[in-house]
This record gives C-alpha cells, sequence and structure tokens, in this order.
C-alpha cells in the first residue's frame, strides 16, 4: 500500500513536469515544480484540471522578454551633438593634464649623475678644500676606460660647503628627481587611461552625430550610451543643466520682502511697520539719525528719543499725530530704547514730540539736536519687534 501512495504521488505530478519542460528548465531543475505532496487519489481530477490550467500561463511567463527601458533625455541631434563636444573638451583636458605631468618628470639619468657626483665627491681627500672653491674634476666610478680607470667628470660646488656637504647636496636632489619620479609616473598611467577611454567615447559620439544628421537613428545600446556618457559630463560640470525653476516659497518671499522694507531708506536706517500699519523709521548712526530728525521728520509726524541724557537712536513714526494709537507709541518708544544705551535696563524712559519742532543748532556735532515745542514722556521696555 505504500508503493502504491508513492506511485501515485509521482502520477500526480507529471501535469508540473510538463510545465517545467514548456518553461525550458533542464530536467535537474524540474524537482522544485514535483517536490510537493501530491494529495490522495481521490483529488487526482482536481489536481489535473489545476496543473493544466496553470501551463498557459506559465508558458506565457517563460516567453515574456522585458524590454529595456528608453533614456530619460530625449535623444536627438542636439543632444548626441553637445556629448560629442563635451566629450571632446574632456579629451582635450585630459590631454593637457598628462602634457603637464610629463614636465613635471625629470631624467632619471639626472639622479643617477648626482648620485654619482655625491659619491666621488666623499672620496676626495678633505686637504683639497678651501673655502670659495666653487668647481673640482673627481673620478666617476660608474664609467671605466678600458684600462679600468674612472673617467673625470667636473662637478660645480657650493664654495661655502666642504666635499662632503657639496655630496649631501646631490645626494639630496638626486632623491628629490626619484621621489618625484615614482610619484607622477602612476598618475600620469592613470590619465593616459582615461584619456583613451574619452577618446573613444568622443570618436563614438561624433560617429553617432553623423548617423543622426543624415536621418538615420540610434540602436538601444547606443542610446544608453549616449546617456551614461552625458550623466557622467554632466557630474563633470562639461555640461550644464538648465536651471530648474524652483515652486515660490511662501516664507522666503514673506522673509525677503520684509528684509527690503526693513532697508526701505538704505544703510543704518532701519524700518518698521506699526501695529496701525504706519512706518516707524530708526537711524542707526549720527549721520543717519541727522537725516531722520531733519529731513524726514515733517509737521505734525511723531518723533521719539531716549529721555534723562540717554544716547540712543532717533525714531520717527510718519504719520499724522492724530492718527496715531496709543500702542504705536508703545511701538516705536520701544524700538527707540532697544537702539539706545539703555537697552540692558528693565524699563526706559522716552520722550517723544512733533517732527516738526525738531531742530539744530549751528556748529553743533552731527545728530546732536533739541526740541523747541512740549514733549511727552513714556517708560517702555527695550526691544525690537518680532518678525
Amino acid at each position: 500500500q505504500g508503493r502504491g501512495f508513492q506511485s501515485s504521488r509521482r502520477h500526480a505530478c507529471w501535469p508540473a513536469v510538463l510545465a517545467a519542460s514548456c518553461m525550458g528548465l533542464a530536467p535537474s531543475r524540474w524537482s522544485c515544480f514535483t517536490s510537493t505532496l501530491a494529495p490522495e487519489p481521490s483529488a487526482w481530477s482536481s489536481v489535473v484540471r489545476r496543473h493544466l490550467g496553470a501551463i498557459p500561463a506559465v508558458v506565457q511567463r517563460a516567453t515574456c522578454v522585458e524590454a529595456p527601458s528608453a533614456p530619460a533625455v530625449v535623444l536627438d541631434a542636439d543632444v548626441v551633438g553637445e556629448v560629442a563636444a563635451a566629450s571632446n573638451v574632456m579629451v582635450q583636458k585630459l590631454r593637457g593634464n598628462v602634457e603637464n605631468m610629463k614636465k613635471q618628470i625629470r631624467d632619471p639619468a639626472e639622479a643617477e649623475e648626482l648620485q654619482s657626483k655625491g659619491a666621488a665627491l666623499n672620496t676626495m681627500p678633505k686637504n683639497q678644500w678651501h673655502l670659495g672653491l666653487t668647481e673640482i674634476e673627481v673620478p666617476d666610478y660608474s664609467r671605466l676606460k678600458e684600462d679600468g680607470t674612472p673617467y673625470m667628470m667636473r662637478v660645480e660646488l657650493d664654495p661655502k660647503k666642504d666635499f662632503h656637504a657639496n655630496a649631501n647636496v646631490c645626494f639630496k636632489q638626486a632623491g628629490k628627481i626619484l621621489r618625484g619620479i615614482e610619484k607622477v609616473v602612476p598618475k600620469i598611467a592613470e590619465k593616459e587611461e582615461q584619456l583613451e577611454r574619452w577618446q573613444n567615447r568622443a570618436t563614438a559620439a561624433t560617429g553617432w552625430q553623423a548617423e543622426l544628421s543624415k536621418g538615420g537613428s540610434l540602436s538601444m545600446e547606443a542610446q544608453t550610451s549616449v546617456a551614461e556618457f552625458r550623466e557622467e559630463l554632466v557630474d563633470l560640470g562639461l555640461i550644464r543643466m538648465p536651471p530648474q525653476e524652483m515652486p515660490p516659497d511662501p516664507e522666503k518671499e514673506a522673509a525677503a520682502k520684509a528684509l527690503s522694507f526693513k532697508k526701505k531708506y538704505g544703510k543704518d536706517i532701519e524700518c518698521f511697520r506699526s501695529p496701525s500699519g504706519f512706518e516707524v523709521i530708526a537711524g542707526r548712526s549720527s549721520e543717519k539719525n541727522e537725516h531722520v530728525s531733519l529731513k524726514l521728520a515733517k509737521g505734525d509726524m511723531m518723533w521719539f528719543h531716549t529721555d534723562g541724557g540717554i544716547p540712543g537712536a532717533h525714531v520717527l513714526i510718519k504719520a499724522s499725530w492724530d492718527d496715531i494709537a496709543d500702542e504705536d507709541i508703545e511701538f516705536a518708544a520701544s524700538i527707540a530704547a532697544y537702539h539706545s544705551k539703555g537697552k540692558e535696563r528693565f524699563h526706559v524712559p522716552v520722550l517723544y514730540c512733533r517732527g516738526g519742532e525738531v531742530k539744530k543748532m549751528p556748529g553743533a556735532k552731527k545728530g546732536s539736536v533739541y526740541t523747541t515745542g512740549k514733549t511727552y514722556q513714556i517708560i517702555v521696555e527695550p526691544k525690537l519687534p518680532e518678525v
């Protein structure tokens, strides 16, 4: 009975095997379709219907090939031409980099010659040196004659240094040349590799441009390459993307508008809006204080200054006296108190009067004024209005 059950399991799995075969799977991978235990024989007909019904869907999924996605950028002749031009610029840039790096490399033979000079100077007797000696002939043991004797070479000397010190100079110069070669040569190889890659890209892009100009079209592979080249050139700054229009930011616009209003009268003059909507102008220097008091203040406008001999800003409410509310007076007085020497106090006395009654004594220093009519006083907390 056990064998019969196993046999039923094997036969019950044949529709799954058929589906696997339709998908083109190798027999070695059929086990993933037949590993599930088959149902009892009584359920045989439902199993057959279920597996046979799945075959068309399986075959459809197996034969469906997903098409590659098209590049996001519309690749017309202008875009390809842009890529070609930028690629050529990159080629010229890399070629210049390689040429400049090669100019930094000195001949290794020069380093070898300096090492030979240093070694020869170290063999020279000390009694042959004297202060002021500028050159000397020394044996070059790196080059020997047929009889085994060295050739002679002339070495320029620092007249203030002996043979040993001059030899050290030669060794240091040789080491500097060799270190430069060791440092720059790998960078040259890297740049030359990049140069070759971009030369190939520029050649390909030029060919694609010519193809499009003749009315042809690019393969999907070529379009993908153009899109990739363009993205890299944009990252390198060789192709500039058009500036994106940012949606308006109400907060930034409001802040910019407030700042523009605050600086309405130029440098060293601040402008605020009172609770009733009037302009409140405050000078921030002696020159601008005088401008506020003598040029801007007119008739029955309301003028403010800290009282009790406290130096401070000249403040003006640019409105008619009778139209100014108490809250406007407190608003302007708080600004005058804040822009004064008394800003660290809890409360500061501020006087106010009509703007047309503010005068300047002839010969008085800049920003120094006096009042000619009735004055009023208010005590306020020094503070600026919240933006």
